[in-house]
């Protein structure tokens, strides 16, 4: 029997280890104002180097390595190449692909934010089960509108999707 104080040896209950470790950082950080996050891009750096840092810890056995990747692109995404924000992986065992968002309440045009929150759940939907084992979306906002029930049908309705600092996962 394995001693639960020790890390899983098995890779999915490691990556997803990993991943909640890395947002758990991430946003502690971000909420107490470590680093400066203004726009996606830092985001997606600052978090995909707690990614890394994480993963490598992780990395337990003696031929385990850890990878993460920006801007990983995939072909063939409904005609058109896609790049997706971050990808991580315990090489040749099990692969993740990340999307982000980063939108604020002063950055205006939410209803275009929405749409794009959607188009890249969609594109994680798209490629999880071909070319990734799962994977996650992550979104920071401070615009009530986003975590909101809907309160009416039709142009302009203020869509439930998402939770401020807090994330959706695909799993297949």
């Amino acid at each position: 029997m394995r001693d639960s104080n020790l890390i899983s040896e098995e890779y999915k209950t490691r990556l997803e280890e990993v991943l909640n470790q890395s947002w758990k950082i991430f946003k502690s950080q971000f909420v107490c104002s470590r680093h400066e996050i203004n726009t996606e891009a830092p985001f997606q750096h600052h978090f995909a180097q707690i990614i890394k840092n994480v993963g490598d810890l992780y990395s337990i056995e003696s031929n385990d390595l850890f990878k993460v990747d920006l801007e990983s692109k995939i072909g063939n995404v409904k005609g058109k190449s896609k790049y997706y924000d971050i990808s991580c992986q315990f090489v040749d065992r099990i692969k993740c692909v990340i999307e982000l968002k980063f939108k604020l309440k002063r950055q205006g045009a939410q209803d275009w934010a929405r749409i794009d929150s959607y188009v890249d759940i969609e594109a994680l939907e798209f490629v999880v089960p071909q070319y990734f084992n799962f994977g996650k979306f992550y979104f920071i906002t401070d615009d009530t509108a986003y975590i909101n029930k809907s309160t009416r049908g039709g142009s302009g309705t203020t869509f439930a999707c998402m939770t401020a600092l807090n994330q959706n996962q695909i799993n297949y």
